[in-house]
């Protein structure tokens, strides 16, 4: 799983995000190209309220991808 947490500011719960991904995926004849929203909740921490989305992974992780690229240089 891949976890996006939204800055407090921006998130709550009309997101232009979450309502574009929605859309999208219930009308775009392309829509099965695109990376899948599971689900979404909201977080409150000491910083406010964030909408918190969670989606299928991506692949491999950023620091795996450095590391390897490093590994290869030496």
């Amino acid at each position: 799983m891949a976890l996006k947490i939204g800055l407090a500011k921006y998130s709550n719960e009309e997101n232009m995000e979450t309502t574009f991904e929605d859309k999208i995926h219930n009308t775009h004849p392309g829509a099965n190209h695109l990376l899948t929203k599971i689900d979404s909740f909201v977080f409150k921490g000491p910083n406010g309220t964030h909408l918190c989305l969670v989606f299928e992974a991506l692949g491999r992780n950023f620091q795996d991808i450095v590391e390897s690229i490093t590994y290869l240089s030496l």
